[in-house]
């Protein structure tokens, strides 16, 4: 009769607690690897949490730069808004610097 496998038993498709919850019921042959395979577990997770997070800053970014950009348009607009009399009145008499 073959030896269970014991990453397929105790590790495999099971989050770093899971893995640690069986701690305290394995034998003493069992648990220095259980204890590296939540170690492990508990790496990759954190490595596909910081990918995730790596997306969904630039995602970010992206959408602060394009804000960035209606803000500074919406600016101009008020600039221009604010001197539109004073624009008008320089138009109507023929753009004359300081003659």
């Amino acid at each position: 009769m073959p030896m269970p496998d014991p990453y397929t038993t105790y590790v495999w498709k099971k989050s770093s607690e899971e893995i640690l919850s069986q701690y305290s019921t394995a034998d003493s042959n069992l648990a220095p690897y259980l204890q590296v395979s939540a170690q492990i577990r508990s790496n990759q997770e954190l490595i596909a949490a910081l990918k995730q997070a790596s997306v969904d800053s630039g995602k970010a970014a992206v959408r602060i730069v394009v804000l960035t950009v209606a803000l500074v348009g919406a600016a101009l607009l008020q600039a221009v808004a604010t001197g539109w009399d004073h624009l008008v009145w320089w138009v109507n008499h023929g753009f004359t610097f300081g003659q």
